[in-house]
């Protein structure tokens, strides 16, 4: 149902605020609640709603920004599922939420990874290229959108 959609929306665009206020938090109380509010925004980038989910795809290099930690910190962020998360957006069913998110993806995240750690790099960059070669003859497969874009 579309019941509480703009609480939804609303609540996809706090997320990164909410993730950069917890991170002043200690170390201990740090990991429990970011990876709630974390499960969070995975949960409501595959809500029913693809406004909701555009909402997430408009945010995925901002909470990328917000969990960004030193390098020494780097075991707490590796969440499969927000790379997972990720991965579903850039391969939305609906055009409007796929096109916000490889365009985030892309200028956000693909442009400033000399900014993330090795850890979210390597992760993401060793996913994209697993994922790749699993979908290689899909023709919604982000990776291949971006390189063919990029070619004309």
């Amino acid at each position: 149902t579309n019941g509480g959609l703009g609480s939804r929306m609303s609540t996809v665009y706090l997320l990164p605020a909410t993730i950069s206020i917890l991170n002043k938090y200690t170390q201990a109380a740090k990991n429990e609640k970011i990876q709630f509010v974390l499960s969070l925004f995975c949960k409501l980038a595959k809500d029913d709603a693809p406004c909701v989910r555009k909402a997430a795809a408009e945010q995925i290099g901002n909470i990328a920004l917000a969990i960004h930690v030193r390098e020494e910190e780097e075991v707490f962020f590796g969440s499969d599922e927000l790379f997972l998360a990720i991965w579903d957006l850039l391969c939305d069913e609906h055009d409007s939420v796929r096109v916000v998110a490889i365009f985030i993806f892309g200028c956000e995240i693909l442009a400033n990874l000399s900014h993330f750690s090795k850890l979210w790099v390597t992760t993401i960059t060793s996913m994209l290229c697993a994922k790749n070669n699993e979908s290689q003859t899909n023709n919604n497969d982000p990776i291949m959108m971006i390189v063919s874009s990029g070619s004309d």
